[in-house]
Order: structure tokens, then sequence, then C-alpha cells
């Protein structure tokens, strides 16, 4: 029950008030003071007393429900309590003795007089009381007086005119009843009245409030003097004595407001209690609001309704007068505020740095040209700027002012503008308020936003880099919240976030760099929570993440680098979960994942460095696993995880750099692959990689790097691979060094263009298969393609030609130790179709090649270079080339049209002491 407050003064209260009571014992029976014996009992209770004994009679006094407690404030509590009657004499408490049940409040005192219970109180030195407030919970027995039946005092009702008290946000106005026995004598009681409590709402200054008719009887004046009168059993009633002449009394039924009219709330009630007579009205009555301009409003209700002594009576909640305007659309607002600023047209989409300051002034006569409110507004609002302290006032006459539906971008752009109060704006018809806020860079303080209507929040917030706490987010009907504090980059703590229809919550908190603490997050019908969390580098940890109706996660948790820990991720309908934790790179433990119904794991966990294993299940749907391991070197286990798909067409950098992880079965991946490239690159502690036969790489056309590093194979079937539309096999099985052997017979490299590094570092490799031929037919690069082969035979190239490209600034040349090292290679013939005309460079091409017989090498052509000697640098490429072998080159009238190029010829006349090979053009 919410706490009344209720005001209780004394003045000097005399000795003894006796009354008569049945079978009192007589004095002589009384040779001993009685022990008085108190129960203060719970209010669930209807009945309690005082047992006594005197002489060794027992003597009971019960009182009921609604009888008498008497309240004293602590400090002022009297000496002691006195029973007294004529034949029995007197019995006294103290007030130290035990006067009350557990249940009793001791920071108070009470007296509990029964109605047959003569009792009065003693006070030593007493002045007066103060007033002190008392639960109403307290009161459950009534509160009262001591009555005397024999001699029932006739009293006075009196009214302060003026009194009203606020507590707890509740205003007390009339109803503080003065009841007194004399001129001097007086006591502030509320018991013998009854409340009517109103909740009313509006926008309007009231200045009072009254009853003014009861249904059944017509207009009553319900004012005037009073008296308590007492039934046989001691109950009070009040008995109004109606007086014609109003202008001689006041009238306690008005609650008046004074000279400061109470501006009613448009949304939360306004409550006020009135203080009337126990009266049963049996057909209702009516109530009249009085408002500061003289207008009334009346309100009437037909039910039965009771007022009862020391009760509450609430009514329904009630509108009062709207004095209303309504302000134009966002955008439209936006524009005219900063035109208004600025003098001349601005877009609302423009940034504004002039504004510092909005303020409203409500019931204001102040009228100007710039009105901000909507043509059909019941009253215009009026902007005025104040270009020496930015400060923009909106005047209207009205007390209500309504934002449009369509308030989005109101306020978009207002960097200048540190604080808005929006309590001054009734919200409650917005439905669309995007980019409300966004933008607004000097905002630290979050406006107290209410859209109880809003379907579309999204962007709210976007922008506003000064902010830095939100307290909770609530937006019950908002279905699209995305971007809400997107880019909010000093933004530290969130609450709780409320959003029970929001369907979309994409990149909520993007780029809230040091968001470290957040409350519940509450959106079970969210569908769309991609990018959620994006760039949140301050994340230490999270829980659970379930959202059983969400179809896309990606991005969830990109680049949150300070997350350490993410409970069990369970998501059943994501089909796109590519980014789900990329680049967070502290990540240590994750639970189980499950996303049986994803189509795209790329980059899931790509860049978690940290993480040393992962429980994952994924469906067969999957198309897209391009980087899904991408960087986690510690990486030891995915537990019983076994990548199965039959519609994969995306393998790319796959395991990229899981160099502790062992070998995974991805027997179970078929489909029509168009990328691969990477898929293993540095995969160290790979022994054997199995491929399903039905994995289809006829569209591939990149497979660089694809088993870079995977020094721990010592056997790969690739014999099932299509490569009709490869070009790039650069790096391809780079770093191999524990093969020994590959058959490449089925190699269709047509189309291939770079063959660079691709063998680089085999050193254990003997063979390439009988029958391999590299036919590529537009070769555009093959540096360091078998470089350190030292095992391995000669090779057929005859039939890859082309153009190679020339290197940019001389710093990549095509050529550069394509056969470094290739000690075990005899014969090496390059196609003389293969053209050279743009290679500057032939650095250490054929360096080591000891046992090197027959080497084919017409067509080539060193680009001259001004700053070198072309000739010098082609004869250091032969250094370790036997010279008894034989070189066929092309005679130098075949130099045609290769301009500022050298022949072979040419390049050794240059030559100072050039070897003595066998030079032959044949």
């Amino acid at each position: 029950m919410r706490k009344i407050a209720l005001f209780l003064i004394a003045a000097s209260l005399a000795a003894l008030v006796s009354c008569q009571r049945e079978a009192a014992p007589s004095a002589a029976e009384n040779a001993a003071p009685a022990v008085l014996h108190a129960t203060f009992e719970s209010p669930a209770t209807t009945r309690a007393g005082f047992d006594y004994d005197a002489a060794g009679k027992t003597y009971s006094h019960f009182w009921e429900t609604g009888d008498f407690i008497a309240f004293f404030p602590k400090e002022d509590r009297p000496d002691r309590y006195r029973c007294t009657d004529p034949e029995a004499g007197t019995f006294e408490l103290d007030w130290k003795s035990k006067l009350g049940h557990k249940q009793a409040d001791y920071t108070h005192n009470y007296a509990i007089y029964p109605s047959d219970c003569p009792i009065g109180i003693m006070f030593n030195n007493y002045v007066e009381y103060d007033e002190e407030m008392v639960d109403l919970l307290m009161m459950e027995f009534g509160m009262g007086y001591p009555i005397s039946l024999s001699n029932p005092p006739v009293l006075q009702v009196e009214v302060p005119y003026q009194e009203t008290y606020v507590v707890d946000d509740d205003t007390y106005g009339y109803g503080n009843i003065m009841v007194a026995r004399s001129t001097d004598d007086q006591l502030k009681f509320k018991s013998v009245m009854g409340w009517l409590k109103l909740q009313l709402t509006g926008a309007a200054p009231l200045k009072s409030v009254r009853v003014i008719a009861d249904q059944s009887q017509g207009i009553i004046t319900l004012s005037g003097p009073g008296r308590i009168s007492f039934a046989s059993d001691g109950t009070p009633s009040l008995v109004m004595d109606t007086d014609q002449d109003l202008g001689a009394v006041r009238p306690y039924k008005t609650y008046n407001f004074g000279s400061n009219p109470v501006i009613l709330d448009p949304v939360k009630p306004t409550t006020v209690f009135l203080a009337l007579p126990p009266t049963e009205f049996l057909h209702g009555f009516t109530v009249r609001l009085t408002y500061a301009d003289n207008s009334t409003t009346d309100m009437t209700t037909t039910r039965h309704i009771s007022i009862q002594r020391n009760r509450v009576t609430p009514m329904a909640s009630r509108e009062g007068k709207d004095i209303k305007a309504t302000l134009m659309a966002g955008t439209s607002f936006s524009s005219a505020l900063k035109t208004l600023a600025h003098g001349s047209s601005f877009s609302y989409s423009a940034s504004d740095n002039l504004i510092k300051q909005v303020v409203v002034r409500k019931g204001s006569a102040v009228t100007s040209d710039c009105v901000v409110s909507v043509g059909t507004s019941d009253n215009p609002v009026y902007a005025v700027f104040d270009s020496q302290t930015g400060v923009m006032t909106l005047h209207t006459p009205a007390y209500h002012i309504f934002l449009s539906s369509a308030s989005g971008y109101m306020f978009m752009g207002f960097k200048g503008m540190p604080h808005l109060d929006l309590d001054q704006f009734d919200a409650s018809d917005v439905t669309s308020a995007n980019n409300m806020f966004a933008n607004c860079s000097s905002l630290t303080e979050a406006p107290a936003v209410s859209f109880p209507k809003a379907t579309n929040v999204s962007y709210l917030f976007s922008g506003c880099t000064g902010l830095l706490s939100f307290e909770a987010v609530s937006f019950p009907l908002a279905t699209n919240a995305s971007h809400l504090f997107d880019g909010c980059s000093s933004l530290a703590s969130v609450g709780d976030v409320y959003l029970p229809e929001a369907t979309n919550v994409s990149y909520l908190f993007k780029g809230c760099t040091v968001l470290s603490s957040l409350g519940t997050l509450t959106f079970p019908k969210v569908t769309n929570i991609s990018h959620l969390f994006d760039g949140c580098q301050a994340l230490g940890s999270f829980g659970d993440v379930s959202f059983a109706l969400a179809t896309s996660a990606s991005y969830l948790f990109n680049g949150c680098t300070t997350l350490t820990e993410v409970g069990a991720v369970n998501m059943p309908k994501v089909n796109d979960a590519s980014y789900l934790m990329a680049g967070c790179t502290a990540l240590a433990g994750v639970g189980a994942i499950n996303l049986p119904l994803t189509t795209n794991v790329s980059y899931l966990l790509s860049g978690c460095s940290q993480l040393p294993s992962v429980s994952l299940t994924t469906g067969s749907a999957v198309t897209n696993m391009a980087y899904m391991f991408n960087g986690c070197s510690a990486l030891t286990s995915i537990g019983d995880y076994v990548p199965v798909s039959s519609v994969v067409t995306n393998l790319d950098h796959m395991f990229y750099g899981c160099s502790n992880l062992p070998t995974v079965d991805v027997s179970g991946l078929s489909g029509s692959l168009t990328a691969m490239a990477g898929m293993f690159y540095n995969c160290s502690q790979f022994t054997s990689i199995v491929f399903n036969a039905g994995l289809n790489t006829a569209a591939v056309t990149d497979m660089s790097g694809l088993f870079y590093g995977c020094s721990g194979l010592n056997s790969l079937d690739v014999t099932g691979f299509n490569t009709a539309n490869v070009t790039s096999m650069r790096a391809m099985f780079q770093g191999c060094s524990g093969l020994s052997s590959l058959d490449l017979s089925g190699f269709n490299t047509n189309k291939v263009v770079d063959t660079g590094l691709m063998f680089s570092g085999c050193t254990a490799l003997t063979t390439l298969g009988s029958g391999t031929s590299f036919t590529c037919t537009a070769i555009e690069r093959c540096d360091r393609m078998f470089e350190n082969c030292s095992n391995l035979g000669n090779v057929n190239i005859s039939q890859m030609r082309g153009a190679l490209k020339g290197a940019n600034s001389y710093s990549s040349p095509q050529l550069t130790r394509m056969f470094y090292n290739c000690s075990k290679m005899t014969t090496i013939q390059f196609h003389s179709n293969l053209t050279t005309d743009a290679v500057y460079d032939y650095s250490e091409i054929f360096r080591g090649c000891s046992s090197l017989t027959q080497l084919y090498i017409k067509g080539f052509y060193l680009k001259e270079r001004s700053s070198d000697n072309p000739a010098v640098r082609f004869a250091n490429t032969m250094t370790g080339v036997p010279s008894s072998c034989t070189v066929h080159y092309t005679a130098a009238p075949s130099i045609g049209t290769h301009a500022g190029c050298y022949d072979v010829p040419s390049m050794f006349a240059f030559y100072s002491s050039p070897k003595n090979f066998n030079f032959t053009t044949n």
C-alpha cells in the first residue's frame, strides 16, 4: 500500500476524561495496583483488547476494527496512560511498559482506546505537539482520542483555507479538519473524515478542485460549521450544518492551489485527495475542475460511492482540460530552427554549431514570425533565437506540446547542444523517431526519452560521440532499433535494454569503443542482430548468446578486442553468421556454438589468436566457409566438429594460420567451389588432407597459397582437382617440405598466369608425376617457382609461353630464382615464344643448377636500365651452371622490334670474363 501522509497536532490535553463502564470493580477490591497487559495484534485481526486483574478479578475490554488508536510522536509521548473508574480507582501504565505486539512500530507511541474503557493521558511539562507523519498501514484500527459517552462534546469544525502538503509526489490539500472543544483547545484530526482520491491528467494549470453535487439529491453545499456526534458505541460521525450564505463560510470540499496553479501532466496522473464527511453518494456526484483562466471542467460519475472515515476511496483516472500545440514534423522543425539561427535556408541534415540550448516557455504570450507548429495545431509555437547566448526559445500559450508522429531527424546535427530537456514535450504520438539526435556530438547527457508508440528508433543517438552513459533503453513498440547508439565512442555504460517488439537491432552498439557495462538485453522477436557489438573494444565478457528468431548475426562481436569470454551461442535460425567473433584477439573461451541452419560462417572466428578450443555445430547448408578459422594460431581443438556441406562454394583461407591445429577431416565438404585460396595456409601440424571426390573445383580461379607452409604433410592427393579455370597457383605448395611426391598430371594449367613460389621450399619433392606439363599459354609471373627444390628432377615447362610482366620500379622481377638451387635438374627448356621484353632482372634464376647440361632460353631479352649493366646481371644468373652446359639462344638479328633490350650475345659482349658455355642458335 502506498504511504499516505496524515497529520496529528495536539494542544494542551487536560488530565482525565472518564466515562461509565459496566461491571466495574469497587475501590475496596483494588488493594494493589493491577498489572495491565496490552496486545497489539495483526491488522487482519478484527478484535483486540486489554486484560487486567484488579484484586483477583479479571476484566476484559475489547475493541473492534475502526475503533480509536491515538498516536503521539516518539519525542512527545505521554509519561503514562491512566485508566480510571469512580468505583475501581485508577490504574496507570507508563510508556516503558509493554504496550504492543511485535508488529507494532516502536519508533512511535500508540494509546489504544476500546469504546468502553475510560482512559486518560498525563503529561509532564507538556507544551504542544509538532506535526508528525504516520503511515496509513498503522491505522487499520482507526485513530481517535478519549471519548466520554456520558457527556459527548460538541465539536466545532473549521478548515484551514490555504494549507497544502506535498509528500512523495502527492499533494494534500483540504481535509486537514480542525476539531475543537474550545477556542483554545484544538486537535487537528483527519480520522473523522474520508478521503476521495482523484487522478487527473491533462495539460492545463489547475486552480481548484471541488465536489459540487450529489446526483441523487441535486446541488448540495456540504459547507459551513459542523459537529461531531457519537453513537452509543462511541463511533463518531460528522454532521455538517448547511449554510446558504456561502460567503460566510469556507467550503472544506474545495481543494485550492492558491497562487501557484498545478500543471497537470498529460501522461502521469496527478493525484489529488479531497476530504469528505462519511457520506453515501448513491448515484454518484460531480467534481468541478477550475483552471487558471477560470474555465471549468465537470467530471460526473453515476456509480455508488461510499465515503468512510479514515478510508481512501479511489476514482478512476480522468482527463482534464488540454491546452495543447503540435510541432512540425522532425525534418521541417530541424530546418526551421537551423535556418532561423543561421539566417539562411538550411537542410535538416546539415550540421549546426550555433544552437547551444533549446528551452520551452509554456503559457507564453510571446509571438514571432518563426512558427514551428503545424497549421492544424490548437495553439501556435514560436521560435526565437538569441545569437549572443545560442539559446533557441520556443514560446507557446499551450501547456501541452505534442511532438509530430514523424519526429525523425528533429535535432540531427545540433553539434553545439550539450543538453536537451525532452520532458517538455509529449511524445505519446511519435511513431518514427529515427535519427532524432543523430550526430549531436556535444550531447553528454541523454534526454529522458519515452516513445511509447514509436516503431522506428533507428539511428536515434547515432554519432553522439560525447554521450557518456544511458540508464535504460525502453521502447515497447519499436520494431526497428538499428544503429541506435552507432558511433557513440564515449558511451561507457548502458542499463537494461528493453525492446520486446524489435526485429532489427543491427549496429545497435557499433563503434561504442569504450562500452564496458551493459544491463539485460530483452528483444525476443529480433531477427537481425548483425554488427550489434561491432567494434566494442572495451567489452570484457558476455553471457549466453541466445536469439531464437535471429536470421542474421554477422559481425555480432566483430573487433571486440578485449572480449575474453562468451557463453554458449545458440541461434537455431541464423543463416548468416559471418564475422561473428572476428578480430576478438583476446577471446580465450567460448561456449558451444550452435548454428544448425547457417549458410555463411565466413570469418566466424577469424583473428581469435588466443582461443585454444571451440565446440561448433553447423548444418549441411553452408555455402561460405572463407576465413572461418583464419589466424586462430592457438587453436588446438575444434572438438568433434567435421565440416559438412553438399553445397559449399567458398573455402578461401578457411584454416589460414592454424599452425597448432591437428588434421581436420574435410571429406564431408562437397559442392561446386568458386574459391579455395590459402585454405590450409601454414597449417604446419596437418599430416594428411583428404578431399571428397564430389568436391568440384571447375569454377575455382585462384588456388594460391592453398597448402602453403603445410610442412607436416607427407602425402597429398589432388588428382581430383579440376584446374581448368585456375589463373593463379602462386605459392600453392610452398613450404611443403615433407612431401616427396605429387601427381599433377591431371592439372590443366592453360589459364594459369602466376606460378610464382608454387613449389618453393619443397626440399623432399622428387617428382610431379609422369606426364605433368605446364601448358600455360599466357604466363605473366613465375618467380621462385622451383626455388630450393633440390631433389626434383626435370619438369616440363616447354609449353609455358606468354609475355612476362615487367617489375614496377625494378623491385619485383618476374623470373627471380625460378630454378634456384635445383641441383638435380639436367634440362630446362623455355618456350621460344616466352617473351621477356618487360623483365629487368633474371637474378639467380639458374643459380645452383649444378647438373644442368641443356638450357633453352631462346627469346630471352633483358630490358635496359640506365643504372646498371644488364650483361653483368645476366651473367650473374648463370653462377653455378656448369661451363659445359649448352645454351640455346636466339641470334642477334632476331632482335627485331625489341627496342631497348639486349639479346643473349649482346649481354655477354659487355661481360669482361664470360664463361665458356656452349652457345648455339639451334
